[in-house]
């Protein structure tokens, strides 16, 4: 079933008092600024003032959602980011909410990250928002505590991870050895964040001073040469032997680690790998280009959290799919309010399937509307000054399109016992002579995670199409 957008019918009148002068689609605020007759502004004077929304009510976005399954984005560092710290979800992650949920993390800055490896501490606080209310925390990491660092719940089952990252003896600042080429989007970017990702990282690597190399003068320089050829079909081939240099040398170079000056000044690479992306054709060198920037950025750059570093996210509830079967017009209307305490609302429709019904909704936390046949019902802005009256009404239809999905997939769990788990003796079904496997019941599309009996989830290989 497809859904209508909602519309406020032409005679709704919004409650008496409303300071709007009137409802501009753009949501513009002007403002008047006057300085008065004694003094000027000056520097810090602040302003504050609200801005109060019309009525509106708008049908919950898991309606909108395509996934079947909860699922939740891994944060995406900001670009403007100079620590080396990281964060990413946990495996053990299951989004437990009914609604979409936008979630932001920063590095506190009034209280700054302190102490020296391997005993470093953060403080990072978090915001979610989205159709629920706004709610906020924060979470103390500290390197020597994996109980801070590993499997570390925000809300509603979303699981991180965190490491401070440890990379340079020195923090290397220098500006020739700063990748400035914008990202790749097609070839001739391409060309060009190539060839300056081969000059920065060979500045880089040949670098003594102050101390962010001891050993340089060539042990893991780019040698492939820039890419300069005229045609397209020329250049391509040239693109694709840098990247393969570039991959090479920056894999050796992250894989020297040591903090003496008998060995290069790096002490480890847990943040900084590459994605595992080879190269073959434009399309991967565009993927490892960029992200071989991000993690030599992230590489070259101090090695803690640094306030003001931030890190964003969307989590998605499952899609929520109208289960009314023939097509109907809802007709939905304002009975009464009282001022920041409740609204109630009658329904009907033209259907006998669609049937009739109120609500009485006091609850401005969580303002939800939840309909018979799966139909969810935001209503926005209740609170500090009213902007319902009785008999505003709102109308929208549901739409019975005749389409089958068949896309639609099962979940299911399964219980291996120590007996059912085999030995591989000779490789023939793993491909590792003395490998340990199982064999499921059915053979899965998809496997979401392994856990051992008392919870803790394991690694391990799957042989796809395959239930082995």
């Amino acid at each position: 079933m497809n859904l209508t957008d909602i519309r406020l019918s032409d005679s709704t009148q919004y409650a008496t008092g409303n300071p709007l002068p009137g409802y501009y689609r753009s949501d513009g605020v002007r403002v008047d600024v006057s300085f008065g007759t004694d003094v000027n502004f000056a520097v810090g004077d602040t302003f504050s003032w609200y801005a109060w929304g019309p009525g509106l009510i708008e049908f919950a976005s898991a309606h909108q959602n395509t996934n079947q399954w909860a699922e939740v984005e891994e944060p995406e560092e900001n670009a403007n980011n100079t620590g080396s710290g990281r964060t990413w979800l946990n495996v053990d992650t299951e989004f437990t909410s009914d609604y979409n949920r936008k979630y932001y993390l920063e590095v506190d800055t009034a209280i700054p990250p302190s102490g020296t490896f391997p005993n470093r501490e953060a403080l990072i606080r978090w915001a979610g928002y989205g159709e629920l209310p706004y709610s906020e925390g924060s979470m103390t990491v500290k390197e020597n505590d994996s109980a801070t660092t590993a499997k570390v719940e925000i809300e509603k089952g979303v699981y991180l991870n965190f490491n401070f990252g440890l990379e340079h003896d020195n923090p290397d600042t220098q500006v020739t050895s700063t990748i400035t080429a914008p990202d790749a989007i097609d070839l001739t970017t391409a060309n060009v964040l190539a060839n300056d990702e081969k000059a920065k990282y060979n500045n880089h690597d040949n670098d003594l001073i102050p101390n962010y190399h001891y050993i340089a003068g060539g042990n893991h320089l780019v040698t492939a040469p820039d890419v300069t050829a005229v045609l397209p079909e020329d250049q391509l081939p040239e693109l694709i032997t840098l990247c393969l240099d570039l991959q090479a040398q920056y894999i050796a170079h992250i894989g020297d680690a040591g903090s003496t000056l008998l060995a290069t000044m790096h002490y480890g690479a847990s943040n900084n790998t590459l994605d595992g992306t080879t190269p073959a054709d434009l399309l991967t060198c565009i993927a490892f280009l960029n992200d071989l920037k991000a993690k030599y950025r992230r590489h070259r750059i101090t090695q803690n959290y640094i306030p003001t570093d931030s890190w964003d996210f969307d989590a998605n509830a499952p899609w929520l799919l109208f289960a009314g079967l023939e097509d109907r017009e809802y007709t939905m209307q304002v009975t009464s309010v009282v001022a920041n305490t409740s609204i109630s609302f009658s329904y009907y429709t033209d259907t006998f399937e669609g049937g009739w019904g109120s609500f009485a909704l006091a609850d401005f936390e969580t303002p939800v509307l939840m309909f018979p046949d799966n139909l969810r019902l935001m209503v926005r802005n209740l609170e500090n000054i009213e902007r319902y009256a009785a008999a505003d009404q709102f109308t929208w239809n549901g739409v019975n399109e005749d389409e089958l999905d068949w896309t639609l997939t099962k979940r299911a769990s399964e219980t291996i016992g120590s007996d059912d788990i085999k030995l591989d003796t000779l490789g023939n079904i793993t491909g590792t002579p003395l490998s340990y496997y199982i064999v499921l019941e059915e053979t899965p599309t998809n496997i979401i995670r392994v856990k051992e009996s008392g919870g803790d989830s394991i690694s391990y290989t799957w042989i796809m199409n395959t239930p082995y």
